[in-house]
């Protein structure tokens, strides 16, 4: 596009740029006239209408190139660095009408998804996740990295559901051996906790019968003349209390 910009004579471009809203017709006609005689022009449409370029200019080299690096960044553990790497390698990779490339898509997702799991991202690793999944659901990996996610969230039956169909689907010797070890350990997890919860709400059912419910918060905006605009709330509120909670913002 930025060719095509500089290929746009100055004095045209000044009028477009400077013209009113009544000016439009006129210098909007000139531009077109101007492109549709210029050879660049249909080269750039032709780009832009490509299914291999689509866009935002795909480039499945750029993209294979871009992995390479955010590969090397995540075995140096440079999780950052390796983070925009391949986010940077998913803007770039085409997607196939056919589909024929859904599994080094689905890759990227999964190896973007590790490295926010590295970084303590659960939720954004959880959304790559779930798309690699539907991307290729048939990859192992990207069922595997599901389940340990959803363990670190103690989700632990999710966990355990994701590593049964990764397990299922890894065809590895090494990888099978993995994803066992992986299962045998939250299996424990989902044990104790249950253990512990059933103890724990016994002790408590004996200890008091009945528990009464915490009452809503209630908010309301106020202003004062010294502290300006804020929230309080007419009736106490218990310590520990949740007041308030936001969605985090994610750019993927």
């Amino acid at each position: 596009m930025e060719r095509l910009k500089s290929a746009v004579p100055a004095e045209l471009r000044r009028a477009v740029g400077e013209g009113t809203a009544a000016d439009l017709p006129s210098t909007t006609s000139r531009l077109l006239a101007f492109l549709e005689a210029l050879p660049l022009f249909r080269q750039v449409i032709g780009e832009l209408t490509d299914p291999e370029l689509a866009l935002c200019r795909k480039d499945k080299g750029r993209a294979a190139e871009l992995k390479g690096k955010g590969n090397a960044c995540f075995s140096k553990r440079e999780f950052e660095q390796a983070l925009g790497f391949y986010s940077q390698a998913l803007r770039y990779f085409p997607i196939s009408p056919d589909g024929t490339d859904a599994s080094l898509i689905a890759t990227l997702y999964v190896n973007r998804a590790s490295t926010m799991h590295k970084l303590g991202l659960l939720e954004e690793c959880l959304q790559d996740c779930d798309r690699a999944i539907s991307v290729s659901p048939n990859y192992a990996k990207a069922w595997y990295r599901r389940g340990m996610v959803n363990a670190s969230f103690r989700n632990y039956s999710s966990s355990i559901h994701d590593l049964e169909v990764a397990l299922s689907m890894e065809v590895t010797s090494s990888g099978k051996s993995n994803i066992e070890q992986e299962l045998k350990l939250i299996l424990q997890k989902h044990q104790n906790v249950n253990e512990v919860g059933t103890s724990s709400s016994n002790c408590i059912n004996a200890d008091m019968p009945h528990t009464e419910q915490q009452p809503k918060v209630i908010l309301e905006c106020t202003s004062t003349p010294n502290k300006g605009r804020g929230m309080t709330s007419p009736n106490d509120i218990s310590p520990a209390s949740l007041i308030h909670a936001e969605d985090p913002l994610a750019v993927v």
